[in-house]
């Protein structure tokens, strides 16, 4: 095992002490795992090595260099190797092993007159390679930044990233994206300005002497300048070398490979590119756009009630008739959205609507589904444009891009979505309501606007994403689908926008009403005058025409009647099968009826009486409900747990001698009240026992 961490390992405390001394490193773990872990640390990082390679001899120097080819040597090779006299390196030797750069292996016992040979474990062995190689590389002040960061390799370009608030994530984040992101930090001078005033005092002010010395200096020269120790020289070198503020470099001129403590020019003098203009948005003549069909400018808020009334049908679904519900409940329910064609309605606008429920509080959880009855009637009070604005306000500060979950192209770590959420809104101010863009223009110049919208920290993966497209691409492409998505999704569903498209064209976004006042942040006004006369006309063939709608008269239509045609006038038909639905629900014909009659202004057709009083009288109904079923050993005990059941408020029925029936609650969770009976058994010293 030649990796550093068995090494270190295997060296006796004695020895750990002594590695310490030579790195002025202070040890005080509680155990010898964290002293190794420290030492560790201390010997594989590069600005350590660095530093402490200025305070090596020249022969020190050369042997570090033989031995970092990670190859085992005994004494033999040792001298045919290094070029020295045989007794020049011995000091040198003693001295490496004891500050940890060398180790030995262990001799062998099946060959006991095996030659014991150094070797430098491979991870400081990569380290003084690339030592090496900044050394021959000479002054980085001069270089871009691009060129600076190729120095470093994958471990030190992803902890500067994490270090200036890059969301790493393991085989997702890329090399040129990571590169990206911190060039675009180092050259902030916003960013600088923060790091700056992070640093402690001794940081600071080595800081400020570096800026102040435009030639880079030697170590000796700045702890000498500054009266440091070589501990505090190296505590402030590490913070600003963490944040990227000052690197490596060497002199590189007739021999001279020294250190140098270098601020580049591309930090010393931050300057961002000049933002090009965003591509201008693309018009299309009014006149070549055929706009859809009419809809309700509260279309999600009354679809999300028509919802709400079928998972209520479907948790109230009649008794024996279980199979084949789900599947003749969805197409039934999908003409009624106004946003359904035919049996089918938008990809993922039932998901968006049932997670509106759930923040809501409309529904129980996402797994059940089951609305909340208590929280039904104050929802249905609100207006039609007050449940939109509530939901619109639960969709800008959602913090899951949940009306992208079903199409998503692309995975995203850490993303801020109220921010693009947000960012959209407002560029919904460039359109007006009464001209029509180009979809593709208009996300276009967003993504260009708002390049960095889905905050610092996040990361993306495709699956059909170009393997060598820059990362400024690449980031504007992500920007622009998830602000399609969004415009095409969410901000359409909740009507903020219209869309359309023309034939063999392009798809067409206008802003509407609506969105234009939400994204001025006006309020929203009524639609017009209140229109006089009966909300809803029963009409003799079954039809309610409802004239005037309101969440309180769309909720309670849903529950007796079907819907048959949305528009300006909305339809609804009443059947038996719909009486029957609202029957089992507890909905009476009587309490219909009285609705009816209140919102017709009028009494009932004839016709439409009878036949509702005639479906009542097909259907009578008989309460079902579920019960626990006790069977006791001996009556005496029987009566026993009757009487304590009693006392604490459980209705209990004795059924014979020795069995008790327990009805089960309507409401609540019915497995939690059969432990809770089973506790009270247990209690009494009884073992329940299931048949």
């Amino acid at each position: 095992m030649r990796n550093l961490l068995g090494r270190l390992l295997d060296r006796s405390p004695q020895g750990l002490a002594g590695i310490a001394r030579s790195w002025e490193v202070e040890l005080r773990g509680p155990d010898l795992h964290h002293d190794v872990s420290l030492l560790y640390r201390t010997l594989t990082d590069p600005w350590n090595v660095a530093l402490a390679w200025e305070g090596l001899n020249p022969v020190e120097r050369a042997v570090l260099l033989v031995f970092a080819d990670g190859v085992p040597r005994d004494a033999e090779r040792q001298t045919r190797d290094i070029d020295l006299n045989p007794d020049d390196p011995l000091p040198a030797l003693r001295k490496l092993y004891k500050a940890g750069y060398l180790y030995h292996n262990a001799a062998s016992t099946e060959e006991p007159y095996a030659q014991v040979e150094l070797f430098m474990p491979p991870e400081l062995a990569s380290v003084i390679a690339h030592l090496k190689w900044e050394q021959e590389a000479g002054d980085p002040r001069a270089e871009p930044l691009g060129a600076l960061l190729q120095r470093m390799d994958e471990a030190g370009l992803i902890e500067l990233a994490r270090e200036l608030g890059y969301g790493f994530i393991p085989a997702i984040s890329q090399r040129a994206e990571l590169a990206s992101y911190i060039e675009t930090q180092l050259t902030d001078p916003g960013y600088i300005e923060s790091a700056v005033s992070a640093l402690d005092s001794r940081a600071t002010q080595l800081w400020r002497w570096l800026t102040q010395h435009l030639i880079p200096a030697r170590p000796d020269d700045v702890r000498a300048a500054l009266g440091f120790t070589s501990a505090e020289l190296q505590t402030a070198v590490q913070a600003l070398a963490r944040r990227g503020l000052i690197w490596r470099g060497y002199g590189n001129t007739d021999g001279d490979t020294a250190l140098r403590l270098v601020i580049p020019d591309a930090i010393r003098y931050p300057t961002r590119p000049e933002p090009s203009l965003p591509p201008d948005l693309v018009e299309i003549d009014a006149s070549q756009v055929v706009t859809s069909d009419w809809m309700h400018p509260d279309a999600a808020a009354w679809d999300l009630l028509t919802l709400l009334r079928e998972r209520m049908n479907r948790s109230a679904a009649r008794l024996g008739n279980d199979a084949g519900q789900g599947a003749a409940s969805s197409r039934r329910t999908n003409p009624q959205f106004w946003r359904g064609t035919g049996s089918t309605s938008p990809t993922g606008y039932l998901a968006f609507l049932d997670y509106l429920a759930v923040g809501l509080g409309l529904v129980a959880d996402r797994d059940a589904l089951a609305p909340v009855a208590e929280r039904l009637t104050p929802w249905t009070r609100l207006s039609f444009e007050e449940q939109t604005r509530r939901m619109i306000e639960l969709w800008r500060n959602a913090a899951e891009w949940f009306e992208g979950a079903t199409m998503e192209p692309f995975h995203a770590w850490g993303a801020d979505w109220p921010g693009l959420r947000r960012a959209l809104l407002s560029a919904l101010t460039e359109l007006e309501t009464d001209r029509w863009f180009t979809l593709d223009s208009f996300a276009r110049r967003f993504a260009a606007s708002h390049p960095a919208v889905l905050g610092a920290h996040v990361t993306v993966a495709s699956a059909n994403e170009p393997v060598d497209e820059p990362p400024t691409s690449r980031r504007e492409g992500v920007v622009r689908r998830a602000a399609e998505i969004t415009l095409m999704t969410a901000c359409q569903w909740l009507g903020l926008v219209e869309l359309v498209g023309i034939p063999k064209g392009p798809l067409m976004i206008r802003v509407t009403r609506r969105g234009s006042l939400i994204a001025t942040g006006a309020e929203a006004e009524a639609e017009g005058p209140a229109r006089e006369g009966p909300p809803l006309a029963v009409q003799p063939n079954f039809d309610i025409f409802l004239l005037t709608p309101s969440p309180r008269r769309v909720w309670a239509l849903s529950a007796f009647a079907e819907g048959s045609h949305l528009d300006r006038v909305s339809i609804y038909r009443l059947n038996e099968q719909s009486v029957l639905r609202s029957l089992e629900a507890g909905v009476s014909v009587r309490n219909v009826v009285r609705f009816l009659e209140h919102q017709n202004g009028s009494p009932l057709p004839q016709n439409v009486a009878y036949a509702l009083d005639e479906w009542e009288r097909r259907h009578r109904i008989v309460g079902v409900r579920g019960s626990l079923l006790l069977h006791v050993d001996g009556e005496a005990a029987a009566g026993e747990i009757e009487r304590l059941l009693r006392e604490r408020g459980v209705a209990a029925e004795r059924l014979s001698g020795d069995r008790l029936l327990v009805a089960l609650p309507q409401d609540g969770d019915a497995t939690a009240f059969v432990e809770r009976i089973a506790r009270t058994l247990r209690d009494m010293g009884h073992v329940p026992r299931r048949e």
